[in-house]
């Protein structure tokens, strides 16, 4: 629905372009050409979009028997076909530049519908500090869903904001496509898109507010609010009737919780900590890091914006907004990134409501008159000024690291049989903290690496891995594996009847060491790949 703000004056276009062209050129220098983090994610996405390109359906293909998948949408992979395709299974620099400019066109539109909400200032300030945020850089270059959803997403915002409700719908139906949070996208076109006009002819009036017009009027829009809500429906479908691989998101979060009664505090605890990854994203420097507090300002400036937009109604920017939240916080697991493609609107809210400040000197002084400030000395301007100064501030330490060349090598006996790692290639590489504590986690991810890298040359095709990062694992050895069961593994025969042969053991994650707080050692299994903390034991009984 069209906002009732007053018609913005619009900002010469060549600063939009200038900020697109800085925005390019800071993730490009964040690019890697290897698959860049050890989420899980990007494999699955990558294996997903091998699957199809090989005619072999929408599969998990790192678990044995290749059941069909219903974890993520199908989007992104199809998107990523094409590529795959084209270049290959490993063609991962040409995946992350196709997402690079699925970003910039995101920004280009969520700046245009900024500019139709708030203004081209306050909209070019928020581009402003979104694309120099560390939290959406580092996002952008990963092979994940969340720059297509940011496209979708608020192109069904820029189109319900012109009055193109279907155009809006279809938007909204692709946002969902590319992941399951787009159930914010069609429920903010459910509650605002299916609502028409009311009828200009005054024939039809008496029509409408009789009864049976009113019938009428419900039904129509019960059904565009279900033909909205068809793509979720039957995705459910899909996944209750014939998906047996990955969890699905609901089995996933009752797991997290422990059941429907641990619900609530993970709802409270959730919603805490996505508050504060916001304040912390918008203000992505080393100053909201030293002092917490000011975390808890922006969420604040954030808050304050949103309520002083929503008093002039429930518009969909503030629907989709808060819908989008409100999933994060459901998520099994509160990650930062989950928000990313938020951070426009929250930053937009954030410069937003130091326009409530004049408002409130006005009701503290009646008697004096509105104070006029402008230009830079304008509260806004400062604000975003001392963003940008913080975000400046972890950006240079942010790509020193990054362009730091963080090579670790095999041990000498497997010099000649696996390669180097350029930990730096690696968005876990790109940590800070003491020099001593850094060097010990790059070490422990380089060697799980190349510990996946001897599985790969080493194992027999037909070997079947448990670990505690299934999807990661079997992408870069090309071998099925298993999760690690949740709580503390009783023996090898336990893993056995899982149907694993083999187990890694990372030396890095939790999970690993909640499972087997002993290593493989513990389990009385001999490794038959090691490389350092990391190693590959052959379970008892299985064949070789």
């Amino acid at each position: 629905m069209p906002s009732s703000s007053p018609p913005p004056t619009r900002m010469p276009r060549r600063f939009l372009w200038l900020a697109l062209a800085v925005f390019l050129g800071l993730a490009a220098l964040l690019m890697t050409p290897t698959l860049g983090d050890m989420g899980g994610d990007s494999a699955q996405y990558m294996s997903l979009a091998e699957s199809l390109a090989e005619g072999g359906g929408y599969r998990d293909t790192h678990l044995p028997g290749r059941p069909v998948h219903a974890h993520f949408p199908p989007g992104l992979p199809l998107m990523l076909l094409p590529v795959v395709g084209i270049f290959g299974a490993q063609a991962w620099l040409a995946v992350k530049i196709l997402l690079l400019i699925v970003a910039a066109a995101g920004l280009v539109v969520a700046f245009l519908y900024l500019e139709k909400r708030f203004g081209s200032w306050v909209a070019l300030g928020s581009l402003a500090l979104t694309m120099t945020s560390g939290s959406f850089l580092t996002t952008v270059v990963r092979i994940q869903s969340e720059m297509p959803y940011l496209l979708m997403g608020f192109l069904s915002l820029l189109l319900l904001e012109n009055q193109r409700p279907r155009l809006a719908l279809l938007a909204s139906w692709l946002a969902f496509s590319f992941r399951l949070m787009g159930v914010a996208s069609l429920l903010a076109w459910a509650m605002h898109g299916s609502v028409r006009s009311p009828q200009k002819s005054g024939a039809l009036a008496p029509q409408a507010d009789s009864p049976h017009g009113r019938r009428q009027a419900w039904s129509r829009r019960a059904v565009r609010q279900g033909l909205a809500l068809l793509p979720l429906l039957l995705f459910w479908a899909y996944g209750w009737l014939w998906a047996r691989g990955t969890w699905g998101y609901g089995q996933e979060l009752l797991h997290a919780t422990g059941g429907i009664t641990g619900l609530p505090l993970h709802l409270a605890e959730g919603l805490g900590i996505q508050l504060l990854h916001l304040g912390r994203s918008i203000g992505d420097g080393v100053w909201a890091s030293r002092w917490p507090w000011l975390q808890g300002v922006l969420v604040a400036l954030i808050l304050l914006g949103l309520a002083r937009r929503l008093r002039g109604g429930l518009q969909a920017g503030e629907s989709f907004f808060l819908l989008s939240l409100g999933l994060a916080v459901l998520a099994p697991r509160p990650l930062e990134r989950y928000l990313v493609p938020l951070l426009p609107l929250a930053a937009a809210y954030a410069l937003e409501s130091l326009r409530a400040l004049p408002e409130l000197w006005l009701r503290l002084r009646p008697t004096t008159p509105r104070p006029s400030v402008r230009g830079w000395r304008h509260p806004g301007t400062i604000l975003l000024l001392l963003l940008l100064a913080g975000h400046a501030e972890a950006l240079i330490l942010l790509y020193t690291v990054r362009r730091t060349s963080t090579v670790v090598g095999p041990p000498p006996l497997l010099a000649q049989e696996i390669p180097p790692v350029s930990v730096n290639h690696w968005e876990e590489g790109w940590i800070f903290g003491s020099p001593r504590r850094v060097k010990q986690i790059q070490r422990a991810y380089a060697d799980f690496l190349m510990t996946l890298e001897l599985c790969r040359t080493r194992l027999p095709e037909n070997a079947v891995l448990i670990a505690a990062k299934p999807r990661l694992v079997s992408y870069l050895t090309s071998r099925p594996c298993l999760g690690l069961p949740a709580g503390e593994v009783d023996g090898a025969r336990a893993l056995i009847q899982l149907g694993a042969t083999h187990l890694i053991v990372d030396g890095l994650f939790s999970s690993t060491r909640t499972a087997l707080p002993g290593g493989g050692d513990r389990l009385g299994l001999e490794p038959i790949a090691t490389v350092r903390s990391s190693a590959c034991f052959l379970l008892a009984g299985a064949p070789e």
